[in-house]
């Protein structure tokens, strides 16, 4: 059996799109598994890291401006931290 990948990820973006247009803003607020993540910073963080994937120079930025954002956080734990914070204030 041959997989179309793009096509898979693509039928998934539309589908997380879609349920994130019918949320409420109560739903936009709910906690999620990530400690310091409401649903909306979680999908801020997956709209930046699909971008990081889809474009190198995107990736780049993201690397060289996020390690340093990343010793200004009080909790971060490890180097991606950064990389993820910079991802919800550019994309807020």
């Amino acid at each position: 059996m041959v997989v179309d990948t793009f096509a898979l990820i693509a039928r998934g973006r539309v589908a997380l799109a879609d349920e994130l247009a019918a949320l409420d803003p109560d739903e936009w607020a709910a906690p999620t598994d990530c400690n310091w993540w409401d649903v909306r910073k979680m999908s801020l963080h997956i709209l930046g890291s699909a971008d990081a994937q889809a474009s190198v120079p995107e990736f780049l930025h993201q690397f060289t401006k996020g390690l340093p954002l990343n010793k200004q956080l009080a909790e971060s734990h490890h180097f991606v931290d950064g990389i993820n914070e910079l991802q919800i204030r550019e994309r807020a």
